[in-house]
């Protein structure tokens, strides 16, 4: 309780002090009354400072309510009142010289001519700038390509889809016996190559020589044969390393055949 008077009471008087009303009269008063403030801070006595106070500064009533609070009043009220017109005049000549000052700055700064070593350092920034910028267009163009690449074989192998969807649903009504009569392309490559196929699909990350032999369960020579034909026959890409574990991904010849695989499982 005593907490929140005491917080009360420093909220009041931080909202009287900080009122302009105040600051003004605070500094009226003491101009109005500066003889009382020096015989305060001197050293005479007590005694000696009351009595030269009721004698020569507030000698009566009259003085003392209009020297001592209607004086400074009138001077606080009269320069609150004031003292805006002549600041904002003040205020706006000020700024007006300084934009006047930036823009005479602007004007010497563009009519000198640029130096041999700025010049030569202004036309690195911008060669650098261009060939950063060239770089990222090609890298657009590149990702642009790519994605064409994958929607053109996307579309393509939902075009085959449907085609060999309403081919076998056909074929299925024309024979209800036995679905091993439905003629649909057989795999090309040998089961050995096809397993190579969904690892390299399958994996997370590049596929390496060696985690081809460890998932494929096969030995080395053979592995190297597959993967030979593979290159050639342009299902796989293989990127050279130096250290004899090139790594190895689909290319889209191969992506069409682990698509096929998929749907012939599904059959």
């Amino acid at each position: 309780m005593i907490n929140e008077v005491i917080k009360s009471v420093k909220s009041s008087l931080y909202e009287r002090v900080s009122s302009p009303l105040f600051g003004a009269f605070l500094i009226s008063w003491i101009a109005w009354n500066y003889k009382f403030v020096v015989i305060l801070f001197s050293k005479m006595t007590a005694h000696e400072k009351f009595d030269y106070i009721e004698t020569f500064i507030y000698c009566g009533p009259v003085a003392t309510i209009t020297q001592g609070f209607l004086f400074p009043f009138i001077t606080a009220v009269v320069f609150i009142l004031v003292y805006p017109y002549p600041s904002r005049w003040l205020y706006g000549y000020w700024n007006n010289q300084q934009k006047i000052l930036k823009e005479i700055k602007q004007k010497i700064e563009d009519e000198t001519p640029l130096t041999i070593e700025e010049s030569r350092t202004i036309r690195r920034e911008m060669l650098q700038l261009e060939s950063v910028f060239d770089n990222e267009i090609r890298r657009k163009d590149s990702e642009l390509e790519k994605l064409k690449t994958e929607n053109q074989y996307l579309n393509n192998e939902l075009e085959d889809q449907r085609r060999k969807k309403h081919y076998l649903s056909r074929t299925r009504q024309k024979n209800s016996k036995s679905t091993d009569d439905v003629s649909y392309k057989e795999p090309t490559i040998s089961n050995e190559k096809l397993l190579i196929i969904e690892i390299v699909a399958n994996a997370d990350d590049l596929s390496t020589k060696q985690s081809i032999i460890r998932d494929a369960k096969i030995n080395k020579l053979k592995a190297e044969v597959l993967l030979g034909e593979l290159e050639n026959e342009n299902y796989i890409d293989v990127t050279k390393n130096s250290l004899d574990d090139d790594t190895y991904t689909l290319t889209l010849k191969g992506k069409r055949e682990y698509v096929n695989q998929i749907e012939r499982k599904k059959l």
